[in-house]
């Protein structure tokens, strides 16, 4: 015989203890046992999917926290190079950048030892690069095996490195960021971390570095929990598609999990035994842990999906061409110093120069391995380190018509500028900040002039729910109470997922008559 409906029932039929009371059956009650009846629906069915994956972004996100993207950061990039022999570079940089058939001066200029010989490098305003011989003012249009050979023992500053394979695209080049520099020679360095690089075929840039350690844990870690694999990651690509729905999804089961927990939790009129939740082993523990650290696991799957930039209402700020051209206000392929002018100038221990405009100055500044860097004026070339006011006026071109709200040196990280788990932040660093309607700040190298970065109003929202939120980038909380707030709530979102995984399981194990 069916319970009244105004009886007051626990989950699955299960009468609360205590003194039968009588309830109507309002309006209000009538349409909420229908809402709810949808709500389990939704997180039983679709929380069975969500729940698997869930497992494996929790799990993997444990060993994310020890694994950095793969890439040739800074340190690395100058540690392999070697110091320029200027006797050996007989082409200016206007002779080489009519060589690379330039028409406008590029967004990068660079001059460096490659395999022995100095070479210039170019990435033009499209990303394409280009590279140059010094010596013979010859364009390099490819880079055999030997060459790469030569190139990467320069790198490594021994005579172990290896040669592995020719390689076109794999998990580690894949990206369109490498289009302009593919195919690669793969070669082993033999080294202490066993590092293998990627020297492109058609410059002889080092473009991807990787290590034992970045290629066994990225497995376990960046591949399950952002299916870092050679798939095409276009707004409509599978990769992107999926991490959209099945985050959205895993939302939406989150919020129904609150719900319904919240509903089912009866901390004053309890049910039978004094119990606080109806249920009874996995379910009781799933019950539980979605009690606890169940907004946790809503606020990542939340932000994930944020991550994914839906409509893009969040996407990143990378200020477009024209602004940066405004920024060199200097388009003609042609730089004042000259090939002898620069060994003149040049201080010793140098591995790289570069070269560039700034609000129509030309500028030349020399990289050593140490991290420092010395500019000097591209016409004179008398040391000229960049003021404040220099910085600050040439930011002005970026952003027009807007006023300055406030420009300094930051010598110290801040919240908004600062190293994070590989993620590598160059201090001290510039920042201008302008009262225009996108709230633009910009974050400028005070030795070169480089735009580090944009970061509008929307960048700094993004940041809160993506790095904050997801990642727990919080500056002011580092290494170990880092890691064991990370390691607690990565845990309970497991536990919440894994117990998920097992009333699902036990839910589709039963006969097709008694699963509803």
């Amino acid at each position: 015989m069916s319970a009244p409906p105004w009886e007051d029932q626990g989950p699955s039929g299960a009468i609360r203890s205590g003194p039968r009371t009588r309830r109507p059956v309002t309006p209000w009650r009538k349409a909420w046992r229908g809402i709810e009846h949808w709500i389990v629906l939704i997180h039983r069915w679709i929380g069975i999917a969500t729940c698997l994956i869930c497992t494996v972004w929790c799990l993997s996100g444990i060993a994310l926290i020890y694994v950095v993207q793969p890439k040739v950061m800074d340190q690395e990039y100058r540690a392999g190079l070697n110091p320029i022999l200027w006797s050996q570079v007989h082409i200016g940089p206007t002779a080489a950048l009519e060589a690379a058939g330039l028409a406008a001066f590029p967004q990068r200029a660079r001059l460096e030892m490659s395999g022995g010989r100095p070479v210039y490098s170019f990435t033009d305003w499209s990303g394409a690069q280009v590279a140059v011989g010094a010596d013979d003012g010859q364009r390099i249009a490819h880079v055999d095996a030997a060459r790469a050979m030569a190139i990467a023992r320069g790198w490594a500053h021994t005579n172990r490195p290896t040669y592995l394979k020719p390689v076109s695209f794999d998990r580690w080049v894949y990206k369109p960021a490498f289009d302009t520099l593919r195919p690669f020679h793969l070669i082993a360095l033999h080294d202490d971390l066993d590092r293998q690089i990627y020297v492109s075929a058609r410059t002889g840039a080092v473009a991807m570095d990787t290590s034992a350690h970045d290629r066994f844990w990225s497995w376990l870690a960046r591949v399950p929990h952002l299916l870092e694999l050679p798939i095409e990651r276009s707004q409509a690509g599978p990769w992107r598609q999926f991490f959209l729905w099945s985050t959205a999804l895993a939302a939406v089961v989150a919020v129904g999990g609150l719900v319904l927990g919240f509903v089912r939790l009866s901390l004053i009129k309890r049910y039978g035994e004094g119990r606080i939740s109806p249920f009874k082993g996995f379910m009781l523990w799933h019950h539980l842990l979605g009690l606890i650290g169940g907004i946790t696991l809503f606020t990542w799957v939340g932000t994930a999906f944020i991550y994914m930039h839906p409509g893009h209402w969040l996407d990143a700020s990378a200020q477009p061409t024209a602004a940066m051209q405004r920024y060199a206000h200097h388009q003609a392929a042609n730089f004042p110093l000259t090939a002898e002018r620069l060994g003149q100038i040049a201080p010793p221990g140098a591995v790289y120069a570069g070269f560039s405009w700034l609000a129509g100055k030309p500028l030349a500044y020399f990289g050593f391995k140490d991290l420092h860097i010395q500019t000097y004026d591209g016409e004179t070339g008398a040391l000229s380190p960049l003021s404040g006011r220099r910085l600050t006026e040439a930011a002005k071109l970026i952003v027009p018509q807007a006023a300055v709200v406030q420009a300094q040196l930051r010598t110290e990280p801040d919240r908004y500028w600062h190293s994070f788990k590989g993620d590598v932040r160059k201090t001290p660093m510039f920042r201008v900040e302008f009262a225009d309607p996108k709230g633009t700040w910009l974050h400028l190298d005070p030795d070169t002039g480089e735009l580090l970065q944009t970061k509008t109003a929307a960048d700094r929202t993004y940041f809160l729910f993506f790095n904050e939120i997801h990642k727990f980038d919080f500056y002011s909380m580092r290494g170990l109470a880092h890691d064991i707030l990370v390691w607690i709530l990565v845990l309970m979102g497991a536990g919440i997922s894994i117990t998920g995984v097992v009333v699902g399981w036990k839910h589709l194990s039963k006969p097709s008559g008694k699963a509803r």
